[in-house]
């Protein structure tokens, strides 16, 4: 499929355009790739439930490393920014274990015009916040007892009572470069030293691209960020 040859990911971009995934990527990459290896141990046993992807999940790669990461790591505890269909927030459960507690963070359909950023009528963004109900993925599963569904905007929500005491912190909310901004300096107060911090979209949002790029240009506590080869996965550990 080419998603492992920098070479051929333009036209696997311009295959999925074709297909309705929103990806016009113009921000150059500037964050070094490593391989999973990096994060997670290679021989990780792992528990992939909802195999089938929608626009807006993660891909089945991303999704395979996101499992890896969270089993190898064995968290106490997770933070998503982001619920969309709760096909992650699933398996961070699934994978975790039966102690580790996952809270997840989604803006409701009634606050979409009430954003702490503005927007526009035409952004992209909506049509994946526009929606009835968030978490379809783990309702109604073994795994919900773990999960805590939380609803605001990310950017004024108050984080008090989760700072500092998370293993992984998963940025998957709006892809407007203001948001993943504030949506970085949330999963600073929420992670606990030794944590992980994770990015999804890198390279296919230029918002979330030019956001990553700036902080490993201009900030030296963001040098060690890296990209997980054949993903948008970018990740910080704490």
């Amino acid at each position: 499929m080419g998603i492992f040859n920098a070479k051929k990911r333009p036209l696997v971009t311009k295959i999925a355009q074709l297909f309705g995934y929103a990806t016009e990527p113009e921000v150059p990459l500037e964050i070094p790739e490593v391989p999973l290896e990096a994060v997670a141990p290679h021989n990780t046993p792992i528990l992939l439930l909802e195999i089938e992807q929608t626009d807006g999940n993660v891909s089945l790669l991303e999704h395979l490393c996101l499992a890896k990461i969270t089993a190898g790591k064995k968290p106490s505890a997770i933070f998503e920014i982001g619920t969309f269909d709760g096909r992650t927030t699933l398996n961070f459960a699934a994978n975790g274990g039966p102690k580790t507690s996952i809270y997840t963070l989604d803006l409701p359909k009634k606050e979409v015009e009430n954003t702490a950023f503005a927007m526009e009528k035409e952004n992209r963004n909506r049509k994946f916040i526009e929606k009835e109900t968030s978490g379809e993925k783990f309702r109604n599963t073994v795994y919900e007892k773990q999960i805590t569904q939380l609803y605001g905007d990310s950017a004024d929500f108050n984080y008090t009572a989760y700072e500092k005491n998370m293993d992984i912190v998963f940025v998957d909310g709006s892809h407007d470069y203001k948001y993943v901004v504030s949506d970085t300096k949330a999963a600073e107060v929420l992670i606990r030293k030794g944590g992980l911090i994770l990015w999804h979209d890198y390279g296919i949002w230029d918002g979330v691209t030019e956001a990553i790029n700036e902080l490993y240009e201009k900030n030296s506590d963001y040098k060690k960020l890296r990209r997980l080869r054949g993903t948008s996965l970018v990740f910080l550990s704490r």
